[in-house]
């Protein structure tokens, strides 16, 4: 397994638990607060991505393909 798909499988984890976690937190039990919480799930798993990406360039060297 390549280290951009174990990066993309640990986002994903990421935001699928973050997101969990929010919904368990607010008892959300509406659609729209769903919606928004799954939409900000993704954007905290894409950041987490971008963010763990940048921070292991900059500190490693390591370079993502």
């Amino acid at each position: 397994m390549s280290p951009t798909t174990q990066l993309q499988l640990a986002a994903t984890a990421f935001a699928v638990v973050w997101t969990a976690l929010m919904a368990w937190w607010n008892v959300v039990n509406d659609v729209p607060g769903m919606t928004v919480l799954a939409a900000t799930g993704a954007l905290a798993g894409i950041g987490w991505y971008f963010g763990v990406k940048c921070v292991s360039t900059l500190f490693y060297g390591r370079q993502w393909t």
